[in-house]
């Protein structure tokens, strides 16, 4: 398989493996971001956090994109100019 390009790539390979893999799924749960820069051979900036949350029966999770009133300067610096629009939420 080719190396995801975009953000929604990345989160589509992420849940297939964590699908079929318990230990990336519990390194994933575990450190999210460490777990995320190792299998794409990236660096995620400082100060960026990444959460994942899993479903159950009785929970489920809403990710709402950024608030559309943040001025672009505050979103660009977020994704460190390189990578606007990239959501880490699974």
């Amino acid at each position: 398989m080719s190396q995801p390009k975009t953000s929604d790539e990345m989160r589509a390979a992420l849940t297939e493996k964590a699908a079929s893999d318990e230990n990336f799924r519990n390194q994933l749960l575990a450190d999210a971001k460490g777990t995320i820069q190792k299998e794409f051979d990236i660096d995620i900036p400082e100060g960026i956090e990444i959460h994942v949350h899993e479903d159950s029966s009785d929970k489920a999770h809403l990710v709402l994109p950024p608030n559309p009133k943040l001025e672009a300067d505050t979103l660009n610096a977020v994704a460190g100019g390189k990578q606007s629009g990239l959501y880490w939420c699974l």
